[in-house]
């Protein structure tokens, strides 16, 4: 076994990657149609983050990491990525649902 790439105190700290949920606050402008290019490179962004961590964990666990180490990797990108996956659907339609209002205000 090699030597751990942080200690368990510091795998406690991945908590403050629920940070993230304030991201939610993307759905304002998201309803409003604005900075679509923006809010869209950001968010799949944080998903390239959330699958870059599944792999770190996956290395670690083949490398025989300490659980603590798989755990805060693997669980905190997971959860992220998951969730992030199924809310892009939401934020996509609330574009699509902007765009369709500012077309059929212009046709008015």
């Amino acid at each position: 076994m090699m030597e751990p790439w942080f200690s368990q105190d510091a795998a406690s700290r991945f908590a403050y990657l629920a940070l993230l949920s304030l991201f939610a606050l993307v759905a304002i402008p998201a309803e409003r149609g604005r900075y679509r290019g923006p809010v869209m490179a950001a968010w799949n962004a944080v998903l390239v983050f959330s699958a870059i961590m599944v792999g770190v964990a996956v290395l670690g666990w083949t490398l025989g990491q300490p659980g603590y180490v798989i755990f805060a990797t693997g669980f905190s990108g997971l959860l992220i990525g998951v969730l992030f996956l199924a809310l892009k659907r939401v934020v996509v339609s609330g574009y699509r649902e902007a765009e369709l209002r500012k077309t059929v205000a212009k046709d008015i």
